[in-house]
């Protein structure tokens, strides 16, 4: 039986971070060379290991492209998908317990929760790469065994909603239910095919 849900943000709740940069910058680098750029210098920003502008600096600077008025990139968070946080008011609404296991970046991350009105309105427990200076594909799912102990559930008890496969292999190893979420409106289906009510 499901007793808590377990939600990423980017790629889930908005768009993928690194597609909300690219769409700044389209015109200079094409998607590919972007993105492998990014995922090469993203790791320790995820960690709070180096601050957003040594971030920017790394990736724009190996693109060739100044840091001089991009530095607004670093709070821009993406549209939230209003369906999905909807979705997940009706989740707690319904007696679940909800849990936020993220990805974020310090420069990113208070920007977010001032958009949404604060995570506590959606999410009772809040478990990110910033606080725990680890990615949540590292350390054997470090972030996913602390939302655990915070939720106070067993993995069979919960579901991990996340768009990224790695993410989702390390979850069912550890006996979680999962949903590989594409858009809102599978979401729905697939938590209704689990039984869980969110309306």
């Amino acid at each position: 039986m499901i007793k808590a849900v377990i939600f990423d943000w980017f790629g889930v709740c908005t768009e993928k971070w690194l597609d909300t940069l690219l769409s700044e910058i389209r015109e200079k680098v094409d998607r590919e060379t972007f993105k492998e750029c990014f995922l090469k210098h993203v790791y320790p920003y995820m960690r709070a290991e180096v601050s957003g502008m040594e971030f920017l600096a790394n990736v724009l600077g190996e693109l060739g492209i100044s840091t001089k008025g991009y530095e607004y990139l670093l709070t821009l968070t993406g549209k939230v998908d209003d369906d999905v946080m909807d979705t997940i008011l009706g989740i707690k609404g319904n007696g679940y317990k909800t849990a936020l296991v993220t990805d974020t970046f310090v420069d990113v991350f208070p920007v977010i929760e001032r958009q949404v009105g604060g995570m506590s309105k959606y999410f009772d427990v809040v478990v990110t790469s910033i606080e725990h200076k680890c990615a949540k594909s590292e350390r054997n799912g470090k972030l996913f065994r602390i939302a655990l102990e915070e939720l106070h559930e067993k993995p069979g008890s919960c579901v991990l909603i996340d768009d990224r496969e790695i993410n989702i292999g390390i979850a069912e190893k550890m006996g979680m239910s999962t949903i590989t979420f594409s858009n809102a409106e599978q979401l729905k289906r697939e938590l209704s095919k689990m039984g869980v009510r969110y309306d």
